[in-house]
């Protein structure tokens, strides 16, 4: 221990920060899709992400398809109204890293009615290296065993404080993300509170991103912070 930090403490600090630094579709989106069809369609990267090819690719998309019915009706009933309000849009093979090698694994791409996407990892889950000496598993299948995840019931207060702030902020985007359009638009009604109240954060964040400019060219000049031109 140092500095009063449990050991792992400082790895998942910075899992929190690069997660809540921005959104997953904006980075993501733009390097793995390509846009001009009908619909978007996930671009081939060979030998890290392709689509698959030859005579049973009709058939391993009606395995797909089947097998997203299943994982629809696994679901608790919050989770199957966000999940309905996707359609598959396209899926191609990814290949996995050291941990996973030899497994199979797809991603997935799901589109909503107003255009935002959604990306699914279909991952296979084989049994735990520890089950050789910790004893087999509790649940009925491996997959549930991945997804349900660490005993909290192990936790100390330091990481239980750490699993309640990640956990804080996943749930947040989620209900940002989970509102119907159409139902958020009635909830508002006609009074343009809202809309003032938005314009006044557009106004505030503006000022902030001049302050912050101000700031980086004060520093650049004083020589605080190096730059370099590219040519």
């Amino acid at each position: 221990m140092q500095d009063g930090r449990r050991p792992g403490e400082d790895m998942i600090r910075k899992r929190i920060a690069k997660a809540t630094g921005a959104s997953s579709s904006e980075l993501i989106f733009p390097k793995l899709v390509e846009e001009g069809g009908a619909q978007p369609r996930i671009r081939d990267n060979p030998p890290l992400l392709f689509h698959w090819g030859g005579p049973d690719s009709e058939a391993h998309k009606a395995l797909t398809t089947e097998a997203l019915g299943r994982y629809r009706a696994s679901l608790p009933d919050d989770r199957k109204q966000l999940f309905d309000r996707h359609e598959l849009a396209d899926g191609a093979m990814k290949v996995v890293g050291i941990g996973s090698v030899g497994t199979f694994c797809m991603v997935l791409l799901f589109t909503s009615i107003g255009g935002d996407p959604l990306f699914l990892q279909v991952k296979q889950a084989n049994p735990s290296v520890l089950e050789p000496y910790a004893g087999p598993s509790a649940y009925g299948h491996h997959g549930q065993r991945v997804v349900m995840g660490p005993l909290v019931e192990t936790f100390d207060a330091e990481m239980l404080e750490l699993c309640g702030e990640l956990c804080g902020w996943s749930l947040a985007r989620a209900h940002a993300k989970a509102g119907d359009p159409w139902t958020i638009s009635g909830y508002l009604g006609g009074s343009d509170k809202f809309d003032e109240a938005m314009g006044d954060f557009a106004h505030a964040y503006a000022d902030q991103a001049e302050q912050d400019h101000a700031a980086l060219k004060a520093a650049v000049r004083t020589g605080r912070i190096a730059v370099e031109m590219e040519r």
